[in-house]
């Protein structure tokens, strides 16, 4: 029988949820900071936001607690390349949350990135142009040139 204990000792200590949490932290910082510095602070967009950043925390929590009772395993369905690299980190086991863990991580890392280079905060060479021509192909957030 599952104790509410036995859950709870599992959600605190997968790793995903923890990633996630430091990844929506992380970002969340760094978008007010960048709001305070272009003096464009927005509840609307502020709350927005949260509420956004919340459903993906209790999805990654509930996509856990699915695992936990489920007990999927999607690593049959990699292909070999990133299988290797399982290997490598020695996991042998991939459920739903982490799948979209890494998804949610990718994009609050690609947030991350945005603002790090719209507040002009120094960055390894060549990224900032990268990330520069990747907001220009695939978003309308980079600021118009006037």
């Amino acid at each position: 029988m599952i104790t509410m204990d036995v859950l709870l000792n599992y959600l605190h200590l997968h790793t995903t949820i923890i990633t996630v949490v430091i990844a929506v932290v992380f970002d969340t910082m760094l978008g007010a900071i960048r709001s305070w510095k272009e003096r464009k602070t927005n509840s609307s967009i502020g709350i927005d936001g949260m509420t956004r950043k919340t459903s993906m925390l209790a999805c990654v929590v509930f996509l856990v607690c699915l695992d936990f009772l489920l007990h999927i395993n999607l690593i049959g369905w990699l292909p070999e390349q990133i299988l290797q690299i399982f290997k490598i980190i020695h996991m042998d086991n991939i459920g739903i949350s982490d799948v979209f863990s890494v998804l949610f991580v990718v994009f609050e890392l690609l947030s991350i990135l945005k603002n790090w280079a719209l507040m002009g905060l120094p960055m390894f060479k060549g990224v900032n142009e990268w990330i520069e021509k990747f907001l220009e192909t695939f978003t309308e957030e980079l600021p118009k040139d006037d």
